[in-house]
């Protein structure tokens, strides 16, 4: 609601009763100044007058001399009422007086004349015959309380004619386009060919087992008609070639699909046959009279139980009533074979707001379509979605994931979602993980996993419970050549490849650890990426030849692929990438968000098969701005270590925004700690820490004292006295930098080489995190 501050129509009334020219208005307008709110700080503050100078600078900031007495006049007037209605409106928002903000009337009548050259729906029921008003009794009188005030006036004449069948609807929709055509809102033959389309309907064929359109239909279908129309015509003034704006918006309305949706045949609805009454059988007064005591009234508060819809029937077996779980699970598999779920839910006509199922757990959901009906669809937040939802907090793009006749999935644990309109009965089954289910006794798992059920499985390292303390390596998930590849070799002869790099962050994390060479391969290198990258194309088929030549060295040690889950045409050289890691004894992680669909299909597979191990983790807890969700399929344990859950100490960005460069990019503690985890693989595998092959003018460098540059020959004074290992939480760390003075170490923390407190003048080199 406008109110009288800020609306333009009471600051124009305003200053022309303060006898403003037109011309000072309009010159007031130009410079920004157009409701009473901008008057009354144009020159000064409330409750500060204006100077003369101050006035004629504002009307005429060029000639101020130009400025007669009168206008200036009129100007200080305008400016004194503008302030004080500002002073009382303050005043009455602190005071709490203010009464309900109410449209002013200068801007009522703006809007009522914008409004009046607009089309109007008009009712068939309004026009009534000349025989019907000549009938008719003249309307009384009424009463009418209107601000304390009693007034006598003429009751309202609302006669209205009856519509009950196909030609009192013809003759009453004649009358309102003779009507109309006397008006000039439009031309009697374009309205009557409208109507005659419409009427047409009732008379047209339906198909088997379908009911002709009703006259309810008709009148439904007129109104949305003239809904349009007043969306596309914006006057109802002749063009300057004479034409009516609203004779060509009517010839199209037997094209629109709006419009006709609301014409079409409905099914065919049959009244229950009401059974015939044995005659065998006599009437019992007693009998009866039992039975009516027992009729109980049905309570309104209560939900009925709805009977399943014919099209569940159809499509379930029919011992569905013996084993129901076996059939829904059954169903939930043939969709998504590898898709865990610990429980089921069957939703008939069921709509929810936008919400988050917070008592999931960390695992998709699958939501499918049984019944036929239109429409249903799952709006599910997204930050890049086509689709707008309201909140409280504001607008949120989301996406619309179709569920009428197949299946969708989503994160239903971090993704807000809501339930769109539908039409018909929408009967849905809903598969989701319960937290807990790692809590089942055997004998209830049993059960379930007899009824169908996939758990989720126990033996994966993941947020929902993480290792308690180091795993041990699990030597079957290793890749067989690992010890031949890394045997009398050093970090600084290994190559580290990262497929999919984006930014490149992890590839120049494992530089800095001492492997090496660090390549990255992307389509494109941006101004952020911080390796070398190889700029391949992997969509085309031609240039695979480079990538395989890069795979094929004696000196890979490790590959990272992050392959993008949009593109089915990778999963073929994703999948060939795997199997030439495994088998050549390389070092493989795979990244995706928890919930890809990557995992679902022929990259995901070939994991399990060969036996990968799966890590998922919360990217915010490395430093990320957002709680990316992401899961890692490695073939060593050390990655186990940066399975960490998000503790929900921070704040977490929105998702439409990004403070750290790219959301996809990884943050660097998540970086660097994937880094430590492929060198300290390396290192246990038979690989050197350092290099010793060094050039002979290097080693004459270091016989003589003088220390070489680069990293291949250690120190000659080694720069700290020694080092001490510190595990444990977070908060009770010492400071990072150089600490000046003696600081003890909280009993919290376990030290290696055991030490009660670290010296003054001691530093931290390197700080991890982990898990475990």
């Amino acid at each position: 609601m406008v109110s009288l501050l800020k609306s333009e129509a009471a600051f124009e009334a305003r200053a022309k009763d303060c006898g403003l020219p037109g011309e000072e208005i309009e010159r007031l307008k130009t410079a920004g100044i157009v409701n009473i709110s901008l008057l009354a700080f144009a020159t000064s503050a409330p409750g500060t007058p204006p100077s003369e100078d101050q006035l004629r600078n504002l009307l005429r900031p060029l000639n101020p001399e130009s400025v007669g007495v009168g206008t200036l006049a009129a100007l200080r007037h305008l400016m004194f009422e503008c302030q004080t209605l500002c002073l009382a409106h303050v005043k009455a928002s602190v005071e709490g007086t203010d009464k309900k903000v109410e449209l002013v009337p200068a801007e009522r009548s703006a809007r009522i004349a914008s409004q009046k050259d607009s089309p109007m729906y008009l009712e068939p029921h309004r026009f009534d015959t000349r025989a019907a008003e000549v009938a008719r009794e003249k309307p009384g009188k009424e009463l009418v309380l209107d601000q304390n005030k009693i007034s006598v006036k003429d009751r309202s004449d609302r006669g209205k004619c009856a519509i009950q069948d196909a030609l009192s609807l013809h003759q009453a929709l004649q009358r309102r386009a003779l009507a109309c055509d006397l008006m000039s809102a439009c031309s009697y033959e374009v309205l009557h060919e409208w109507h005659s389309f419409m009427l047409e309907r009732l008379q047209q064929q339906p198909p088997p087992g379908c009911a002709k359109p009703s006259i309810e239909q008709i009148l439904r279908a007129d109104r949305i008609a003239w809904v349009r129309l007043a969306e596309r015509v914006h006057s109802l003034r002749r063009t300057a070639s004479g034409a009516l704006p609203l004779d060509a918006a009517i010839a199209d309305l037997n094209r629109d699909p709006t419009v006709l949706f609301h014409l079409l045949p409905s099914r065919e609805t049959k009244a229950p046959e009401r059974p015939q009454r044995d005659p065998s059988k006599k009437d019992d007064d007693k009998k009866r009279k039992i039975d009516d005591k027992k009729k109980v009234k049905p309570d309104s508060t209560k939900v009925q139980k709805s009977e399943m819809p014919d099209e569940l029937r159809r499509r379930l077996v029919p011992d569905m009533r013996l084993h129901p779980a076996l059939v829904l699970t059954a169903m939930v598999r043939r969709c998504a074979p590898s898709h865990s779920f610990t429980s089921l839910n069957l939703f008939l006509n069921v709509k929810t707001a936008l919400h988050i199922d917070v008592n999931n757990e960390q695992l998709p959901n699958i939501i499918i379509g049984i019944s036929d009906f239109r429409g249903g669809q799952v709006l599910v937040e997204n930050p890049k979605g086509s689709h707008t939802t309201s909140t409280a907090s504001g607008d949120v793009r989301a996406d619309l994931l179709e569920v009428a006749g197949t299946h969708a999935v989503f994160d239903a644990y971090r993704l807000r979602h809501e339930t769109v309109d539908w039409i018909g009965d929408r009967l849905v089954l809903v598969a989701f993980s319960v937290k807990g289910s790692h809590l089942l006794c055997p004998a209830d798992r049993t059960e379930l996993l007899k009824q169908g059920f996939v758990l989720p499985s126990m033996s994966e390292c993941s947020t929902n419970d993480p290792p308690a303390k180091s795993l041990a390596c699990d030597p079957s998930c290793l890749p067989s050549g690992l010890k031949d590849r890394c045997h009398d070799k050093c970090l600084g002869d290994m190559l580290f490849l990262e497929i999919f790099c984006g930014t490149g962050g992890l590839a120049a994390a494992v530089k800095k650890v001492g492997i090496g060479a660090s390549v990255g391969v992307s389509a494109r290198v941006t101004g952020r990426t911080k390796c070398s990258v190889v700029p391949l194309n992997l969509l085309d088929p031609s240039q695979h030849p480079l990538l395989w030549d890069m795979l094929k060295r004696d000196n890979i040690a490790a590959v990272h692929m992050s392959p993008p889950q949009s593109q089915d045409a990778l999963n073929s050289l994703c999948t060939e990438v795997i199997e030439w890691c495994q088998r050549a004894g390389i070092l493989l992680v795979i990244e995706n968000p928890t919930a890809s669909k990557l995992w679902q299909g022929p990259v995901g597979n070939k994991c399990k098969a060969f036996g990968f191990l799966k890590t998922t983790l919360h990217q915010c807890m490395f430093g990320a701005a957002h709680p990316k969700h992401s899961a890692l399929f490695h073939n060593f344990p050390e990655v186990r270590r940066l399975c960490l859950v998000c503790d929900g100490q921070h704040q977490h960005a929105p998702w439409d925004s990004s403070t750290d460069g790219p959301i996809s990019a990884y943050p660097l503690a998540m970086c660097q700690s994937l880094a430590h985890a492929i060198r300290d693989r390396l290192v246990l595998s038979g690989c050197a820490t350092s290099c010793p092959h060094v050039s002979l003018s290097r080693a004459a460098q270091a016989a003589t004292g003088k220390q070489p540059k680069g990293s291949r020959i250690p120190p000659l004074v080694p720069p700290r006295a020694g080092f001490v290992v510190l595990r444990g939480p977070g908060c009770f760390m010492p400071p990072t930098g150089v600490l000046k003075q003696f600081t003890p170490l909280s009993s919290e923390l376990s030290a290696l080489p055991p030490v009660h407190g670290l010296p003054a003048g001691s530093k931290c080199t390197r700080s991890v995190l982990y898990r475990g």
